[in-house]
């Protein structure tokens, strides 16, 4: 009498197989997941700073005049300039900062366009209550706030430095830029026509890219890609 023995279970080669199998597909969920989370990081800060640049507008809006009775030679805020500068990313500072724009008053209180600067002569904490740097209440510190940070690697496309300012000017609100120092000063940015809406554009070292425009007119910002 014969038997047959029948063999069941799986040799090592397939086991081998599905080991590599399962773990190509482990490698190809992890690596989507990944860029997921990464595009998910780069959208929110994008979209953070459309935040900063719609405060600084509304800021400028509704702060005219907080400083300075507007009948003499003391400082009136006129608006607020926020600034992204790629030397201070890359030395690890935070991406934009917002400071308020003064300008000095003539007799009949209007503001004298051409001493607009970032910070009163005489700026002390007091005037800036929200200021980011306690210990130097001196010109160009007192009156500087840091409003966005981010982990993610953001940088600007094509520009080392970008200044916007929103201008109150009583009667409308006026927005310009200043981009490489195209101007020599706050001044002169805002005597230049105005110009087509500013359009500004930012990458992180995933490859994620996004352009935020800021409307010549209205002065609100919104992401266009």
């Amino acid at each position: 009498m014969s038997t047959s023995e029948e063999s069941s279970g799986f040799t090592l080669i397939e086991i081998v197989l599905v080991l590599a199998i399962s773990g190509l597909l482990f490698i190809i969920a992890f690596a989507g997941q990944r860029q997921l989370r990464d595009r998910a990081g780069f959208d929110a800060s994008i979209n953070q700073i459309v935040q900063d640049i719609n405060y600084a507008r509304n800021y400028a809006i509704s702060n005219v005049n907080e400083i300075g009775t507007g009948n003499d030679t003391k400082d009136l805020y006129v608006g607020a300039n926020i600034e992204w500068d790629e030397n201070h990313i890359n030395e690890g500072f935070p991406l934009t900062e917002v400071e308020p724009l003064y300008t000095g008053a003539d007799s009949s209180g209007d503001p004298i366009w051409n001493t607009i600067s970032n910070w009163p002569p005489h700026a002390t904490l007091a005037d800036c209550p929200n200021s980011q740097h306690p210990s130097e209440p001196g010109p160009g510190q007192a009156c500087h706030e840091i409003f966005f940070t981010t982990n993610d690697d953001i940088s600007m496309v094509g520009d080392s430095k970008i200044n916007v300012y929103f201008v109150n000017q009583g009667n409308g609100l006026h927005i310009c830029s200043d981009v490489n120092y195209q101007y020599p000063s706050i001044a002169a940015a805002c005597s230049a026509a105005p110009g087509a809406p500013i359009k500004i554009g930012f990458k992180d070292s995933a490859g994620f890219k996004a352009t935020i425009q800021i409307d010549s007119n209205s002065g609100l910002a919104h992401r266009i890609n």
